[in-house]
């Protein structure tokens, strides 16, 4: 190259400038081609769902009264108000422990009233060691056994990979009436 070319690609910035002018250029044409079309198809494909979806009557639309909402709510309650107690629900969970084949060694229990609802919350928390498949024959058993338990928390340690058990907490929510 002669001293006046070389100059020239030296102003321009060299090949560096000469490929970014090309990626800037190809970016251009990729939007041009390719996104442009692309938005148009989804704008349309938007158009048409929209056409399509009902549009909702407000003039129809059922408002619940109080009356039936109280009635609805009080058949929820119903629910946990059962014949067995407290102490009948505990006898169903260690005889679920005890078909699992879950050694329950310790069982922490706690009493909460939450304020604004006529329930009371058994909490029952137990730790356990047994293998995975023990485990969730236990929870599932319980949660099956028992209809108003929830399984609020489970968590898993495992001492060391290579062995069979693992060392689970599980804390259950037993639901029952004030009385």
């Amino acid at each position: 190259m002669t001293r006046s070319r070389q100059s020239l690609w030296a102003g321009l910035g060299g090949m560096p400038a000469i490929l970014a002018a090309i990626v800037l250029c190809s970016a251009g044409a990729f939007h041009v081609y390719a996104v442009k079309p692309a938005e148009q198809r989804l704008a349309a494909v938007e158009r048409s769902i929209e056409k399509r979806a009902p549009k909702p009557d407000v003039q129809s639309a059922r408002i619940t009264p109080r009356s039936e909402l109280a009635d609805k709510l009080g058949q929820f309650y119903a629910f946990f108000d059962g014949e067995l107690s407290y102490v009948d629900w505990l006898a169903r969970f260690y005889d679920v422990a005890e078909r699992s084949g879950v050694a329950v060694q310790r069982v922490d229990y706690r009493t909460v009233e939450p304020a604004g609802i006529p329930l009371v919350l058994h909490e029952v928390s137990v730790p356990i060691i047994a293998d995975y498949a023990k485990v969730r024959a236990f929870s599932e058993g319980v949660l099956n056994a028992i209809p108003i338990a929830s399984l609020d928390q489970i968590t898993f340690r495992r001492q060391r990979s290579n062995h069979p058990d693992v060392e689970a907490a599980l804390l259950f929510s037993f639901y029952l009436p004030k009385k």
